[in-house]
């Protein structure tokens, strides 16, 4: 068996079971057939995305008469979830930069008080904090 075909035998409605009762919920008609169209179909584009994910984007459009339709609704969806997803991630490394400048300038702060006014474990502390940063932790 190529590795196309088999690719293709994989992705089934019993292998995405979720995704195939999500498209039933709206069209308890649609065959196994059908629902491993729209799943190949899905996964050629979308080849990570998972059942849980395909089966959430599964969200029919008003009008929508035909499960056909789930090909370009989920990956539609799939789409905007990948986008949201780096947009996230670009602001949780963002809030951690900010964090780590935070952390730098305390400690900088800390290390150039008067020793009488500071805790030998605070700058102990502030020591750690610029030693980590400065590999890269």
């Amino acid at each position: 068996m190529s590795n196309r075909t088999a690719a293709a035998a994989v992705q089934t409605a019993e292998s995405h079971p979720l995704t195939a009762a999500a498209i039933r919920r709206h069209f308890p008609r649609t065959t196994d057939r059908v629902l491993a169209r729209i799943i190949r179909t899905v996964k050629h584009k979308f080849p990570v995305a998972s059942d849980e994910q395909m089966a959430f984007s599964a969200i029919p459009v008003k009008g929508q008469e035909t499960p056909a339709l789930f090909e370009s609704i989920i990956a539609d969806n799939l789409s905007r979830l990948a986008k949201t997803q780096t947009e996230v991630e670009a602001m949780r490394i963002r809030d951690a930069a900010k964090e780590r400048e935070r952390e730098r300038l305390m400690a900088q702060e800390i290390l150039r008080s008067d020793p009488a006014d500071v805790l030998p474990e605070t700058r102990q502390w502030a020591d750690s904090i610029l030693e980590r940063l400065q590999l890269g932790a």
